[in-house]
């Protein structure tokens, strides 16, 4: 009788939850809105429960960091979740000043929305759950967490799950599940396994090979199944190995499985080595899921706009001819701006002002190896400056899905912008590499070279540099959503002269060894970005595999100048009129003019080879595609007084239909070795003077049939070279 009324009970109490899940959705809506969340809404108030786990009778002989075979609990939560979480919430305005603690609760409190903050505490369960390898019912890391939990409910029948149980779970999206009530489901549940993949007994065999083996994963994956009035689901995550080690591993574990969770956030910022439908990939940065936080520990922008922490106070567009305005410190003022790029679509600049003023706007590795070797400095903390992304990921909140993670194009979707500029590296021969694991852990240390500047093309080292290190024939390159391996080395260690100094580039400071030659890799008071500046302000281009191509980098009349610094406040001008060209510029890749009408004045361009690797299979016995410049779209470009165009390495310079090349009488069209003008039938090459283009070598120019030379269309194609430069001064004076 009574399991019957327990039955009616749990229906009657299932009926209600589901009639106020019902008018949830009536009263938000139905329309995805990143802010809601996926697996909760991030404001408010919520309780995690962590459960530290292992397997009975596996682990005494096997050693893990800091988390004795004898021990419970990993010594980090020796003493409750302080470590990582606060446990209560009167904690936040205790602790609001201690610069000692700097937990999770904390930076999302800080991060989030200072009207509806987000305040996250946990508890930690006080004994380690054991398990028997030989009672997991079937395989994968899903069978053992399922028995993990069961176990815990085994060993403590009346745990209190309500505790956990305070809103309506997985919103996806779709309402506002923070100021709902209980659904009969723990909102959020860690397990922390006591576990290595490298031990040499496995409690289960083969289980180093599951997914997720390598430090764990965004998902519980146990089903559902009942606990007397309450259903276990999957919310949460799994992690161990290294992230049982010490406490900054599990918190940056839990920051990157919760980003998936939280915003179904995709891999970026150099995140689980995944390429996605890019060449390059960073070697770190900063913000949710990402693997190494290389430059500072905040949660970046981007991510803080999809989440609802952060309302952009400056959000530029296009039609937005000129904006002037101050920025502030990013982390304590919640401060960020979004400038939409021209001529390419869903693509953004980021500005953040990173003044160091939060706890959390430091490198956490700042200090780590000084004097390993001997004489270093070891890792910098960052400068003080604007940090600047090109973000291309999402532009709408409402178009957030539960599938993002998987989107091919969102993957390592952030380039980061180097204020020291990109560059040409000289593939490394030379490496160093010493047992002593206390020099960078070991790692080969490559001596990279800086060659010439490579403003659209180049790389900088927040940036691996990729080549065929092993000399296979091709790079090797996976473009997977979840990792993956792209053949490259970071630049850690770098030549000045004869010299060789360990600068930690992609760590973005300043130590000692690289102060003499090195700039802030942050953007200060003078700095420009545009497409006259390195790096070059411009989209963020995306790789095809099949084709083994980059796609067009697209130049734009976009220009933010840094202008003013005041007590940290940077006043920042954006302009989207920057089409007068006034200073040098090198165009390498494959670059293209759309819809724009530039003006060149008393400057050169260089149009040549770029010397950084921009395909996995050699062309002609280079990783290097040859360079294009094209004018299309009704653009054209104007060569003013004492301009020049220089045309170099097969490059091919090209205007295609609709496009205009106009050069007054004292500038100058150079074309060397085998490279190529191309006028394309419909476009305009207007000459002042027959001097104003000169051929070298094997140069060529081609006028194609329908193409228009100074003034009279072309009624047959015609090729000039260097060998018959008379002809193209007579038929300069005399057209068809």
């Amino acid at each position: 009788m009574q399991a019957v009324l327990n039955s009616i009970k749990s229906s009657l109490c299932s009926f209600i939850k589901g009639i106020f899940l019902f008018k949830t959705l009536l009263l938000f809506g139905q329309q995805n809105y990143a802010p809601h969340g996926n697996v909760f809404t991030p404001k408010g108030d919520i309780r995690f429960l962590i459960i530290c786990a292992g397997f009975k009778g596996f682990d005494a002989e096997q050693t893990l960091g800091k988390w004795g075979s004898d021990d419970d609990l990993p010594q980090f939560f020796e003493k409750g979740a302080l470590a990582a979480f606060y446990s209560d919430t009167s904690e936040f305005e205790q602790y609001k000043t201690d610069t000692s603690i700097a937990n999770l609760s904390k930076l999302y409190f800080e991060m989030s929305n200072k009207k509806d903050p987000f305040k996250v505490v946990a508890d930690v369960y006080p004994t380690r759950i054991n398990v028997k390898p030989d009672e997991v019912k079937g395989a994968g890391w899903g069978a053992v967490n399922k028995a993990v939990l069961k176990q815990l409910i085994d060993n403590a029948p009346n745990f209190n799950w309500g505790k956990y149980d305070n809103r309506i779970n997985r919103p996806q999206f779709k309402y506002d599940n923070s100021v709902t009530g209980s659904d009969g489901k723990p909102d959020y549940i860690i397990i922390l396994y006591r576990y290595d993949t490298g031990w040499e007994v496995q409690p289960i065999k083969g289980m180093n090979g599951w997914l997720g083996g390598a430090n764990g994963a965004s998902s519980l994956s146990v089903g559902e199944f009942d606990v007397g009035e309450y259903r276990i689901g999957s919310d949460g995550f799994f992690c161990h190995s290294s992230t049982s080690s010490g406490v900054g591993h599990f918190m940056g574990m839990f920051k990157h499985e919760l980003g998936h969770e939280l915003f179904s956030g995709p891999h970026y910022m150099g995140a689980n080595s995944a390429f996605g439908n890019r060449f390059y990939s960073p070697s770190g940065g900063w913000g949710s899921t990402v693997s190494a936080t290389h430059l500072n520990n905040t949660i970046n922008a981007w991510e803080r706009w999809v989440l609802g922490w952060l309302e952009l106070k400056k959000d530029i567009e296009v039609s937005k001819k000129k904006s002037r305005f101050w920025l502030n410190d990013f982390a304590t003022t919640h401060e960020a701006v979004r400038i939409q790029l021209p001529n390419a679509s869903k693509n953004y600049l980021w500005l953040e002002n990173h003044q160091s003023k939060s706890i959390f706007d430091h490198n956490e590795l700042a200090g780590e190896l000084i004097d390993s070797p001997k004489g270093s400095s070891g890792f910098p903390d960052i400068d003080k400056g604007v940090y600047a992304y090109v973000e291309n990921m999402l532009d709408d909140r409402s178009e957030i899905s539960t599938r993002f993670v998987y989107d091919m194009d969102a993957v390592n979707g952030i380039n980061l912008l180097n204020a020291q500029g990109n560059y040409d590296y000289e593939k490394p021969t030379v490496f160093t590499q010493t047992t002593d694991w206390s020099v960078c852990w070991n790692n080969k240390l490559y001596h990279f070279k800086r060659g010439d500047e490579n403003p659209f093309s180049g790389i900088n080292p927040f940036y691996s540099f990729r080549h065929d290190f092993d000399d296979s024939g091709k790079i090797e390159h996976q473009n997977n959503f979840n990792g993956g391996k792209g053949e490259s080395q970071n630049i850690v260690m770098e030549l000045e002269g004869d010299s060789v100094y360990l600068f930690y580039g992609n760590h973005g400071g300043r130590n000692k060894e690289s102060l003499p030659y090195r700039r802030s890799a942050a953007f200060i008071t003078g700095d420009e970005l545009s497409i006259s500046s390195n790096p070059a302000l411009v989209n963020y281009p995306k790789y095809d595999n099949r084709k083994d191509s980059i796609e067009p980098i697209f130049l734009n009349g976009l220009k933010v100048s840094l202008v003013k610094e005041k007590k940290g406040r940077q006043k920042i001008i954006v302009s989207y009129t920057n089409f007068k060209l006034k200073k040098d510029i090198r165009l390498a890749g494959n670059i293209a003019v759309v819809k724009g009408d530039f003006k060149v004045i008393k400057a050169l361009l260089t149009i040549n080879k770029s010397g950084t690797v921009s395909r996995l299979n050699p062309q002609n016995g280079s990783f290097i595609s040859k360079t294009y410049f094209t004018l299309s779209d009704s653009s054209s470009l104007r060569l003013k007084r004492n301009s020049r165009i220089s045309v170099y390495d097969d490059s091919e310079f090209i205007l295609s239909n609709n496009s205009t090349l106009i050069a007054s009488k004292t500038a100058l069209i150079q074309l060397y070795n085998t490279s190529q003008l191309r006028i394309s039938e419909g476009a305009v090459l207007n000459l002042k003077k027959e001097e104003c283009l000169t051929m070298h070598d094997d140069a060529r120019l081609f006028l194609e049939k329908g193409s228009v030379f100074n003034g009279q269309v072309m009624k047959v194609a015609r090729e000039f070279t260097a060998e018959n430069r008379n002809e193209f001064l007579q038929f300069f004076r005399q057209p068809n």
